[in-house]
């Protein structure tokens, strides 16, 4: 139904995804009667719909993705673990498809930035909510977000360079951050954040770095106590940078 026309509005788009939460992210009774491969399938499904909602909608497909990322936004910080995982699993998704979708972009240079100012429009913010749940109590959440935040990076890399430009260090440290995610002492949490800032603040673009410092400043009140002492960590370790 999605792929009929016209294309979605954000308004279309926005009663879809709020039609549809309370049956997929957010934990309800209706999973206490259903088997795990039926839940696995329904997510699924969910995260399809949100993928098709990106390549469909009549503003375009990028900025399609920010709205979907905001609309996430709040689920990525709710206090439930299994939600946060669900939205930041919902937003690795959607990086793929558009991972998928820029892949399909003509290489030459107007184009490519063209792109690359559309992606990069909103990058800040996805940016400060993603690596503050880097600090998060849940290591499965830890693990998601690690793995969001090198997609993010690394598209914002091939919209900004092209295909072929070789990767920079800090997004190849990003794929190594999810191998130190498992660890038992929340002390050795504020070790991630130290990581996560030397990453974020050599990757970030100057236009973007204070709406990513600004998306980070709403983690120092998350409701995880790590998350708000780990976002301490990261905003220094960015000044420092920067």
């Amino acid at each position: 139904l999605v792929r009929l026309d016209p294309p979605m509005t954000p308004e279309w788009m926005d009663e879809l995804f709020n039609g549809t939460l309370k049956y997929t992210l957010i934990p309800t009774e209706v999973f206490t009667a259903t088997d795990a491969e039926l839940e696995a399938k329904l997510f699924e499904n969910w995260n399809v719909l949100l993928g098709e909602m990106c390549l469909r909608a009549g503003i375009g497909t990028i900025e399609t993705a920010h709205v979907m990322f905001q609309l996430l936004t709040p689920s990525v910080q709710h206090s439930d673990a299994l939600v946060r995982k669900r939205a930041l699993n919902a937003f690795t998704h959607i990086l793929k498809v558009i991972a998928r979708f820029a892949a399909k972009f003509k290489h030459s240079a107007p184009d490519l930035a063209k792109q690359a100012a559309v992606y990069t429009a909103d990058l800040g913010k996805a940016v400060g909510v993603v690596c503050a749940r880097c600090c998060d109590s849940s290591l499965e959440v830890r693990e998601a977000a690690a793995d969001t935040l090198y997609l993010l990076f690394r598209i914002w890399c091939f919209c900004s360079h092209g295909p072929e430009a070789e990767l920079p260090d800090a997004l190849a440290k990003i794929q190594s951050l999810k191998a130190l995610m498992d660890v038992d002492d929340p002390r050795e949490l504020f070790s991630i954040a130290k990581e996560v800032a030397s990453v974020v603040g050599v990757l970030t673009v100057e236009p973007q770095l204070r709406p990513m410092i600004d998306s980070l400043m709403v983690g120092l009140n998350d409701v995880e106590v790590e998350v708000a002492n780990g976002v301490c960590v990261i905003l220094n370790g960015i000044l420092r940078i920067r």
